[in-house]
């Protein structure tokens, strides 16, 4: 749990919201201007009103005597709701904007870590980031920021504006809204934020269990332990509920202390104006007596702006978590600000994204991440040589990634899909330790190689490192002599990945196949299902096509969501595929099968699997073996059978099961 310190140090050190203060200073001075204009107006309102009515009570000869007053009662009740509409109206679209930029931004940041493997987060906690902090930062502006400097400027405007009537009043209404704008506020973060950040963390966990415990609710159900989770479950809400029952409890003390510092104004301003204008009787509409109801009255409608701060205060506590979470979120690369999202499908326009970084000499950070455009994949294109309409991609990029589309082009023009990686060194973020250190590996388009190693020797960093999801920090890796990190939003057109884990969305079977190409027609995807082996069983289902394949893809086998991810790639036609651990969890019978249809299907195209076993790799053109972050064997399965005896142990290892 973070200190009481934690707000002013997460605003003082923040990088996700100050930034756009900076950025829309004036729709924000606007907005707060229009809010003063408008508890102006109102009080004004109320001025005019109260002065209305008491003269009104003399009966004036002629409703004449009253013009004046008529007409600021009409310019202020019509000014009053045109200034609080433009005001909401400023104000929200600069916090929605902010907030959308904000969800850009956090979807990159989450991007960088998830790349071939390396997701650092649980859905629960990604779910507690979107639901807890992203959405409720726009309450730190509407409910918390603009409230407190609106109460603090009209703290200021009160007190001078009486301090032209009254010293010793003005003093008083000074020390009086001082306690509500600033003591009841202090007060109220010094006793309720531990509180607060109790029931915040408590949220935060309570997302990431209900999410991992639904996720594994089978096995609950098979343990026959389902009564102990929702009793762990209700248990912690009721703790929960007891934080927010205490709150409640502060909350009413505090709008209690409120109303009793607003009850002490009012009275105040009535004893005042009755000594200063009560001298005589209201005997006409001219009458000095006419003004003790206008100044109690006027300051009715400033208890509207004054009583939200010490709530707002200790809401600020909350947001400051909220700020500190993303904070320590690895920072993305590239402009996050208003951005522009074509109207794609949700899951093509994940599967389209991809990053841009241009190579520089000196270290990168390896987990740094461009900016993400989306657009859609060429139709087709020859699956042995980079598209030549690579130059496509350019337009859908900002400025800031032009030197990523010059490098794009000029792969396009080379026409090669050969991949090199030139001394090659690579550590993780936080970590000392280099995965690869020196690594040079060139494979030529068209090849098929198997990239063995044990566990954590670099075989997946390496994939990574080719489809460009990090930056090494020497060397280059290079995709037909551009660098792999520049290539941007080209990148899904030139590399496809099969991964261990195959996540299809809750949506219909062609939808997922289009994630591969949101272009792809119902007969471009019948074709490649064909290809793969499962067009009867998809004839078989409901609804064809259109059948929903439930949450995660549990409506299909673990073989056949490999089938329909090996489908999506062939939509994705692409020159290089990556299959990083294919067939983990399958039988071997399932095993062999798909591995055929995968080598049956990617032929002609460059594939690259990374592996721990052997299953398949007599299939492939050559196989290297990572050790220690180098190349420790490299040669064609034949020779290595033959001749290299650390390779036939591996493979008599393999054969043994």
């Amino acid at each position: 749990m973070r200190n009481a310190a934690s707000p002013w140090r997460a605003f003082r050190h923040d990088r996700w919201v100050r930034p756009f203060f900076a950025r829309y200073k004036k729709p924000l001075a606007g907005a707060i201007a229009l809010s003063i204009l408008a508890y102006t107006f109102a009080a004004g309102l109320m001025f005019t009103s109260g002065y209305l009515i008491s003269g009104s009570a003399t009966l004036p000869a002629s409703v004449l005597m009253m013009h004046l007053a008529l007409i600021a009662v009409r310019v202020f009740g019509l000014g009053k709701p045109v200034l609080q509409y433009l005001e909401r109206l400023t104000s929200h679209d600069w916090i929605l904007r902010v907030t959308s930029s904000l969800r850009l931004r956090l979807y990159q940041s989450l991007e960088g870590q998830a790349g071939m493997g390396r997701a650092v987060r649980r859905t629960g906690d990604v779910l507690g980031l979107l639901s807890e902090d992203l959405s409720h930062l726009q309450n730190m502006y509407l409910r918390c920021m603009l409230p407190t400097v609106a109460a603090w400027l009209l703290w200021l405007i009160a007190t001078i504006a009486l301090g032209a009537f009254s010293l010793p009043v003005a003093l008083g209404m000074f020390v009086l809204l001082g306690i509500q704008t600033v003591l009841l506020p202090l007060v109220a973060v010094l006793t309720g934020s531990a509180r607060r950040m109790r029931m915040k963390a408590m949220k935060n966990e309570m997302y990431a269990e209900l999410t991992d415990n639904v996720l594994g609710v089978a096995d609950w159900v098979f343990s026959g332990r389902s009564d102990e989770y929702l009793a762990r479950h209700l248990a912690a809400h009721d703790r929960l509920r007891e934080l927010q029952r205490a709150e409640s409890r502060a909350s009413h003390w505090r709008d209690m202390a409120g109303q009793v510092v607003f009850g002490l104004v009012a009275a105040m301003l009535l004893m005042w104006a009755g000594v200063q204008f009560g001298g005589a009787a209201a005997v006409d509409v001219s009458s000095a007596a006419n003004y003790i109801a206008a100044f109690v009255l006027c300051f009715f409608p400033l208890i509207e702006a004054f009583a939200p701060t010490p709530a707002a205060a200790l809401d600020a506590v909350s947001h400051a978590d909220s700020i500190m979470r993303l904070n320590d979120l690895p920072e993305p690369v590239g402009d996050w600000g208003d951005a522009g999202v074509s109207a794609v499908p949700l899951a093509a326009s994940v599967a389209s994204s991809a990053g841009a970084a241009t190579h520089h000499s000196k270290p990168v950070a390896p987990s740094a991440r461009p900016a993400v455009s989306f657009a859609e994949p060429a139709a087709s294109h020859d699956a042995a040589r980079i598209p030549s309409d690579a130059s496509a991609s350019c337009a859908v990029v900002d400025a800031d990634e032009a030197a990523g589309c010059a490098v794009t082009d000029a792969a396009a023009s080379g026409g090669t899909a050969d991949i090199r990686l030139q001394d090659v060194s690579f550590a993780y973020p936080g970590s000392d330790r280099l995965v690869l250190d020196g690594l040079d590996l060139e494979i030529p388009q068209g090849q098929k190689i198997a990239v063995l190693g044990r566990s954590g020797a670099g075989k997946s960093t390496m994939a990574a490192l080719i489809r460009g999801d990090h930056v090494p920090q020497s060397g280059r890796v290079t995709i037909g002599g551009a660098d792999a990190s520049a290539l941007g939003d080209a990148m899904p057109r030139r590399i496809g990945v099969i991964q261990q884990n195959i996540y299809l969305f809750n949506d219909t079977l062609l939808a997922n196949l289009r994630v591969g190409n949101p272009a792809a027609t119902e007969e471009d995807a019948w074709r490649v299902l064909d290809q793969v082996g499962l067009r009867e069983m998809v004839e078989r289902l409901p609804q064809g096509l259109n059948t929903l394949v439930d949450e995660a893809g549990k409506r299909f086998s673990g073989g056949e969501r490999h089938r329909i991810a090996l489908a999506r790639v062939l939509l994705q036609d692409v020159p290089i595929v990556i299959l990083d651990e294919p067939t983990v969890g399958l039988d071997p019978i399932t095993e062999h099968a798909l591995l055929d249809t995968l080598f049956k299907a990617l032929e002609g195209r460059t594939v690259i699997m990374v592996t721990h076993h052997l299953q398949g790799v007599s299939a492939m053109d050559r196989v290297v073996f990572v050790e220690d972050g180098r190349i420790a064997i490299d040669g064609s399965p034949e020779q290595l059978a033959k001749a290299n005896s650390h390779y036939q142990a591996l493979l008599a290892f393999d054969r043994g099961f």
